[in-house]
C-alpha cells in the first residue's frame, strides 16, 4: 500500500457514512411503489414525497461495473403536475440534529436520468416535535447539478448551521434529513436552486453523507450488508408470525410475547402484514386488529383480534411462513 492509499484508508474509516443503507441493498417493504402522491417508504430508510406529482418507484440492478461495489440502484418515474407548487423528491432523515450540526458536510453519489436533466440538493434541519422547539431551518447548501444519461459522480460539500442556542423538542425526533429534488414548481425555487417543474426517469445509487469537505470512496454505514440489514432494523422491522406461539383467550383472539431484536428507536407501531391469518390445525381466521400491552422497544405482549371458537389458555402456532408482524419507528 502506497503513502496516498494509506492516507485514503484512514480517511474512510475517520468518515463513516452517516446514511444508513446507501447502497439500497434493503428492500424490506418490496421492491416497487406504483405511481401515486404523498409520503411512502420503499427502501430502507429512504423515502419518497410529492405533491401533485405521481412517483413510481422502484429497485433496479445496476449493470456490472458501472457503479463500483453497487449492486442495486433505486429509479423515480416522475410525471409532473407542472404546477408552482408540484414536487418529487427522494429524502433520509439522519436520526438527532446534533449530527454535522456546525460542521463541513460532503454528500456524495452515482446519478443519471432518460435525457438531459437537472436535480438539486437540499438540507433540512428538523428540531423535532413536542414542547416548543425551535424552528426548522431549509434551504442549508442548495445546489443544482445537471445530470445525463450515464452514471456520472456528484459531491457536494455543504455547511451545516449550528444548533447553538436552539431548542429541541421533547419527542425525540429531531433530525437532519437530506433531500435529493426531482421535480420543483416556482413556489419551491429557493430550496431547489431554481430546478423547475420535471418530468422522466431519475436514477440514484450509492449514496454517501460524511464530515469534511473531501468525498471520498463509500462505504456502508454499517460495515456489511448483515451489519446494514440491523442498522435498517432499528426503524423498520418484520418478525414472521410463524415464530411465535400463541395462548388462547377464549372466542375473541389470541396472546403472545414477542421480542424484537434489534431494539428499535422508540415505541414502534404495530401492524399485520396480512388480515388473514394461517392458524395450525385450524381454518382460517381474520385477525381485525392488533394491540400490544406494555410494548417498549425490545417487544410486549401480542393481542390479535378477529378470531372464533378458540380455546382459552390452548396453544396455538400460526402456520404461514410468509406474513408478519410489521413493526415501525420511522422517522421522516
Amino acid at each position: 500500500m502506497n503513502i496516498l492509499e494509506k492516507i485514503i484508508n484512514d480517511r474512510v474509516r475517520a468518515n463513516p457514512n452517516l446514511l444508513i443503507n446507501g447502497n439500497f441493498d434493503i428492500w424490506q417493504r418490496g421492491t416497487s411503489l406504483g405511481a401515486a402522491e404523498g409520503l411512502r417508504f420503499l427502501a430502507d430508510r429512504y423515502y419518497q414525497f410529492s405533491t401533485t406529482t405521481t412517483a413510481a418507484v422502484s429497485r433496479q440492478d445496476t449493470t456490472l461495473g458501472d457503479v463500483p461495489g453497487s449492486k442495486y440502484f433505486i429509479r423515480h418515474v416522475i410525471s409532473t403536475g407542472g404546477t408552482v407548487s408540484s414536487q418529487a423528491v427522494l429524502a433520509h432523515a439522519v436520526e438527532s440534529i446534533l449530527t454535522l450540526a456546525g460542521k463541513t458536510a460532503t454528500i456524495s453519489f452515482y446519478a443519471k436520468a432518460d435525457a438531459s436533466k437537472n436535480i438539486s440538493i437540499e438540507f433540512y434541519q428538523n428540531f423535532g416535535t413536542g414542547g416548543s422547539p425551535s424552528s426548522n431551518v431549509s434551504e442549508i447548501g442548495v445546489k443544482k447539478f445537471a445530470i445525463g444519461t450515464t452514471w456520472q459522480k456528484i459531491n457536494h460539500t455543504v455547511e451545516i448551521p449550528s444548533i447553538a442556542g436552539k431548542t429541541l423538542g421533547t419527542s425525540g425526533d429531531d433530525r437532519l434529513i437530506v433531500i435529493i429534488w426531482f421535480d420543483a414548481g416556482s413556489n419551491h425555487n429557493a430550496r431547489t436552486d431554481s430546478l423547475g417543474n420535471q418530468s422522466g426517469t431519475f436514477d440514484i445509487a450509492q449514496v454517501k453523507l460524511e464530515e469534511g469537505s473531501i468525498a471520498t470512496p463509500f462505504v456502508l454505514s454499517g460495515g456489511t450488508v448483515a451489519g446494514e440489514s440491523t442498522a435498517c432494523q432499528r426503524y423498520y422491522n418484520r418478525i414472521p408470525i410463524s415464530s411465535i406461539v400463541s395462548l388462547g383467550t377464549g372466542a375473541a383472539g389470541m396472546r403472545a410475547q414477542i421480542n424484537i431484536s434489534p431494539e428499535m428507536r422508540r415505541t414502534p407501531t404495530p401492524s399485520l402484514s396480512h388480515t388473514s391469518i394461517e392458524i395450525l390445525g385450524e381454518a382460517t381466521s381474520v385477525g381485525s386488529t392488533i394491540t400490544f400491552s406494555s410494548l417498549s422497544p425490545k417487544g410486549g405482549r401480542l393481542n390479535i383480534d378477529g378470531f372464533s371458537s378458540l380455546t382459552a389458555y390452548k396453544a396455538y402456532a400460526y402456520s404461514s411462513t410468509s406474513q408478519f408482524i410489521i413493526v415501525e419507528a420511522e422517522i421522516y
